[in-house]
């Protein structure tokens, strides 16, 4: 009610430039604008970090946001960005073997 601090987790890695994320069946999701524009996974209470898979966007193209949705096809972490130019975005889902 608040929104005073209540607990900080420490991470096992350090996660940088983080522009998104999301809370789904109880872990963290998000995307960063590091290197190959990596998805994390984030356990919210041991501050586990797993690196999920790089985007490897264009150069100069900008990671933006992210959602985690199951979809019919199989993906689950679908993937907002904008091109090089900042005239063209592209939406993105992804799909891995261990991704329940």
């Amino acid at each position: 009610n608040t929104f005073e601090l209540v607990k900080t987790v420490p991470l096992s890695t350090a996660v940088h430039k983080i522009q998104g994320g999301e809370v789904y069946r109880g872990q963290l999701y998000a995307v960063t604008q590091e290197e190959g524009q990596p998805v994390y996974r984030i356990d919210p209470v041991t501050g586990e970090v797993e690196k999920l898979f790089e985007q490897n966007l264009a150069k100069g193209g900008e990671a933006e946001g992210l959602t985690v949705l199951p979809t019919a096809d199989g993906a689950l972490i679908h993937t907002l960005d904008m091109g090089p130019m900042f005239v063209n975005a592209y939406f993105r889902h992804y799909a891995w073997a261990d991704s329940d």
